[in-house]
């Protein structure tokens, strides 16, 4: 069993100050070009999978109307429906993954404050590349199941005063096939000593290895099952987070997986290049991990804490605070937005946003692709208001206030037959 060498295995969980804070030039243009790529992917994904809601991600209104909103963080598209799905869509998994960060980190930081000592794991098991996805992520799921029943599971908490954990499923694809595995965040209470937690996290090896072996998929290597310290929440949040959509697709940079293999998001950007064999395994994976759950806790984990029960996958990608909070800078009706979404205009708008956050941005872009609203004008903002005196109905102006200055429900011109109906 391995352990890090500069971890402090001694101390409770210690504090790290927030990460949120407003990017700089250099951030923003990263964040700009990754925000293309997820939009892009989720085409992509909607393309492979025409029958699953990634196919209508981001494309049909709540209300009617989609507001342009922009802030510190960049220009964004409020009052859409989202499919929610972790597993098939990368504009959502960003967002459910930065929302699981954020509640593990509150989990993890209530467990700090008593004092409670944090340990990491990876589960894994043997496979082979005529084996399905479907068969493996059933297999894991059962496995972990068999892990947590049983007097002898009763017995190894006891022992070390377990408290509960946080466990998170991924999978990724190599020359051996699918590879699934579930990263383990476990917490033990205060002044349990470090000797107890290192003998819980042998038996929990020996246990998992020898329900893999029933299972009739061989024997668990042990030399690569590592039972580590976490030193505070944002280490902990990070390791529960940090795949797939969290690196790939919020930074700057691509995970590999060990031994050659790609992410489930690689396979969907290699599909999108043309590699037929990659879409027919994005396609397999997409079906066989749907309605999986990615993050789950253990029964009355986050109530130990007095924490609010996490929000589901649908709740979390729909719910942004941050966006939520910025200002509106104007409001598109229903078939002026179809017509920039159907002809892929919608990130080169937000980066004109971002660049010039005012209705007269918008109003000139649009003008710019020939999508000239035909309805009634929109009202002018407020005296003091972020944007400028409209030309054209299908957008709605904002005033001082933030809130749009509503008008019916009219239509955009230049629509293109692609377009699909709320």
């Amino acid at each position: 069993m391995k352990h890090r060498p500069e971890a402090a295995p001694s101390e409770a969980l210690v504090i790290e100050a927030s990460r949120v804070s407003p990017p700089s030039d250099q951030g923003r243009e990263i964040r700009a070009t990754l925000r293309d790529k997820r939009w892009s992917l989720r085409e992509g994904a909607a393309r492979i999978l025409p029958k699953e809601r990634v196919a209508t991600c981001g494309f049909r209104t709540k209300t009617g109307s989609v507001d342009i909103r922009h802030g510190d963080h960049g220009a964004s598209v409020g009052g859409l429906h989202t499919c929610g799905s972790v597993w098939h869509c990368p504009v959502c998994a960003v967002k459910v993954a930065e929302r699981r960060r954020a509640d593990v980190e509150e989990l993890m930081t209530a467990a700090m404050q008593a004092k409670h000592h944090a340990f990491s794991g990876a589960l894994t098991m043997p496979h082979h590349r005529f084996q399905t996805a479907e068969v493996l992520r059933t297999a894991i799921s059962l496995a972990f199941q068999k892990l947590q029943a049983g007097a002898p599971w009763l017995r190894m908490k006891q022992g070390a005063n377990f408290v509960g954990w946080v466990r998170a499923l991924e999978v990724t694809h190599g020359r051996n096939g699918w590879h699934p595995h579930i990263h383990l965040v476990a917490m033990f209470a205060a002044g349990t000593p470090i000797e107890k937690i290192e003998a819980f996290g042998v038996l929990l090896f020996e246990r998992w290895s020898r329900i893999i072996a029933s299972m009739g998929f061989g024997e668990c290597n042990p030399e690569v099952w590592q039972w580590e310290p976490l030193r505070n929440a944002v280490e902990a949040g990070d390791y529960l987070v940090k795949w797939g959509a969290d690196r790939e697709l919020t930074y700057a940079h691509m995970k590999i997986a060990k031994g050659g293999g790609r992410s489930p998001w690689q396979l969907l950007e290699d599909a999108m290049n043309g590699d037929r064999q990659a879409a027919a395994l994005f396609r397999e994976y997409a079906l066989a991990f749907k309605g999986a759950r990615q993050l789950t806790y253990s029964r009355g984990f986050r109530e130990v804490y007095g924490l609010r029960e996490a929000l589901d996958d649908v709740e979390a990608a729909s719910c942004d605070e941050v966006e939520e909070r910025n200002p509106v800078i104007a409001t598109l009706t229903r078939k002026t937005w179809h017509a920039l979404r159907s002809r892929r205009l919608v990130p080169a708008l937000l980066r004109a946003v971002e660049a010039c956050p005012a209705w007269e941005t918008i109003r000139d872009f649009l003008k710019r692709w020939g999508i000239v609203p035909d309805g009634q004008d929109g009202s002018p903002p407020r005296p003091g208001g972020v944007c400028g005196v409209p030309d054209g109905g299908g957008v709605e102006v904002a005033g001082s206030s933030g809130r749009p200055a509503r008008n019916p429900d009219t239509t955009g011109g230049s629509q293109s037959g692609n377009d699909r109906p709320d």
